[in-house]
């Protein structure tokens, strides 16, 4: 399991996060960014924070999982 995907992603004071589905939209003073994941996973806005996980346990769920995205934290 990746333990950088067990990370949740803080949404910092000043930016807006939203999630409908499978696509996540923010919004900040810099700019807007929307993404759509694939459906091996469940991503969900909780208290301030980004949670993805995968659905099942299958290599091409765990892919999926692996952080590629542009707005990942380093």
């Amino acid at each position: 399991m990746s333990r950088i995907g067990k990370r949740a992603i803080a949404v910092p004071s000043g930016v807006t996060a939203n999630v409908e589905g499978q696509t996540v939209k923010i919004k900040g003073p810099k700019g807007a960014l929307q993404v759509a994941l694939h459906d091996d996973v469940a991503v969900k806005l909780d208290s301030g924070q980004i949670k993805i996980e995968p659905r099942a346990e299958t290599k091409r769920a765990r892919a999926q999982w692996a952080p590629r995205a542009p707005w990942w934290p380093t």
